[in-house]
């Protein structure tokens, strides 16, 4: 096995040796990357990106296989793939076996050192060894040599993806290594920039939703008259049962991040896991993780007695709505 990385330094030779076919072909690798990260910028979702990145990168590249992971779990997650002229069915395998069975990102893996060096990695004689993709998952992935690219949030790896040429042999090397992580850090701007417009539209609806809460309390209370009227006193009770008090107070927004809070909130309003993953366009798995830190955060034992806390704090603040 052979492991090869952006930032490993370069061997000292007496003379450089250039390919033309090479060099024309690392120039049109990139100009597909270019192609397929413009293609990335009109997908409006972290789903939909997820889910379409493997098909855009093989369509516009000479990659044939490419497969995109998070994430989760110390543990690579697959999140989707797509192999250039095979069968469904096949494709289908890989996708159980996958998810049967995640590879584990220990110290063994090489993919640590993607998460390690924040860089893309070019594998070789992969099939030889249990270190790699290829070794784990066995004859059903077929790799024996491939790149691995970082998906990051900005500071963490949160993904990895995954390239090669299979039906070309092993006909990867340092061009395709820069092209994939081109294209990986498209990626991680992409997916950045659809959960920013998600968490924005979310926070839009809360307020549009705890308007309409207080418009029918102030209702309920007779308080609509002209501008200037004095509003009837509601009780901490009543403001409860509008879902005022489901804004966060002072001590619990410097506990926890902008999205734990938010996962925080469709607790408290009930959600499943599945629906606050669903609301907030990211995966179960996250949402697991989110529920984790707040219930470690705010020294809950469980969901109800950390959205019990948070409503108890939150109702003695009613102004930071």
């Amino acid at each position: 096995m052979g492991l090869q990385g952006q930032d490993s330094p370069p061997e000292e030779k007496s003379a450089v040796f250039i390919d033309g076919a090479d060099a024309e072909q690392a120039a049109d690798l990139l100009i597909g990357v270019r192609r397929a990260v413009t293609e990335l910028q009109s997908i409006p979702s972290v789903r939909a990106l997820l889910e379409r990145a493997p098909a855009v990168l093989c369509a516009n590249t000479l990659f044939e296989r490419v497969i995109v992971t998070l994430v989760e779990d110390s543990a690579l997650a697959l999140q989707s793939l797509h192999f250039d002229g095979v069968d469904p069915e096949e494709q289908e395998m890989v996708r159980q076996l996958w998810r049967a069975a995640p590879p584990a990102l220990t110290h063994l893996l090489v993919e640590s050192e993607v998460i390690r060096r924040k860089r893309a990695i070019l594998v070789v004689n992969a099939r030889r060894s249990e270190r790699t993709i290829g070794g784990v998952l066995g004859r059903n992935v077929d790799a024996d040599c491939y790149v691995a690219a970082p998906v990051t949030d900005g500071e963490t790896v949160i993904g990895m993806v995954h390239a090669d040429r299979k039906s070309s042999g092993c006909a990867v090397g340092q061009s395709e290594v820069e092209a994939l992580w081109l294209f990986c850090q498209a990626l991680s701007m992409s997916l950045q920039r659809a959960e920013l417009t998600a968490r924005v539209a979310f926070q839009r609806d809360e307020v549009r939703r705890h308007m309409s809460a207080l418009d029918a309390a102030l209702d309920s209370h007779g308080a609509r008259g002209a501008r200037g009227t004095a509003l009837a006193p509601m009780s901490e009770m009543e403001l409860a049962a509008a879902g005022v008090v489901l804004a966060p107070e002072n001590r619990i927004a410097s506990l926890l991040t902008a999205r734990e809070l938010d996962v925080l909130r469709l607790m408290a309003d009930g959600n499943t896991n599945a629906q606050i993953a669903s609301r907030l366009v990211i995966t179960e798995g996250t949402v697991k993780s989110h529920v984790k830190h707040v219930l470690r955060k705010l020294r809950a034992g469980n969901r109800v007695e950390a959205v019990s806390r948070y409503l108890r704090i939150a109702a003695k603040d009613h102004s930071m709505l």
